[in-house]
């Protein structure tokens, strides 16, 4: 079993996780895994996006079919953007995380008693 520290993630780093999951299809654990995060957690993620992503379908119905393309083009290019850039950052974050684990995570040192 895989213990992590407790981090801090912006709610931007936690909805692009949630759409590495849904867009890519990407299994939860495999995921999870990549990018240090409890499976539990990212499983709370995913079930946030997609509530959020059913908000914003009903609100994109009550708009006129041309609002509704405008509104979904800016939003598609501002998330487009910030997926890869955050999605790099939290790769990158978890890599250095697992060449260079924290003091607290490293082994006890082993003195020699004469």
């Amino acid at each position: 079993m895989i213990v992590y520290t407790r981090a801090r993630f912006t709610p931007e780093a936690k909805r692009v996780a949630a759409r590495y999951v849904v867009v890519t299809g990407c299994p939860v654990k495999q995921a999870a895994e990549e990018l240090l995060v409890a499976r539990s957690t990212l499983y709370r993620w995913v079930a946030e996006y997609r509530r959020d992503e059913e908000l914003v379908g009903q609100f994109l119905s009550k708009l006129t079919p041309d609002e509704a393309q405008k509104f979904s083009d800016c939003r598609e290019a501002i998330e487009k953007e910030l997926f890869e850039e955050t999605l790099d950052r939290l790769k990158k974050e978890a890599q250095s995380e697992r060449m260079y684990p924290p003091p607290w995570k490293l082994p006890p040192l082993e003195f020699p008693y004469d």
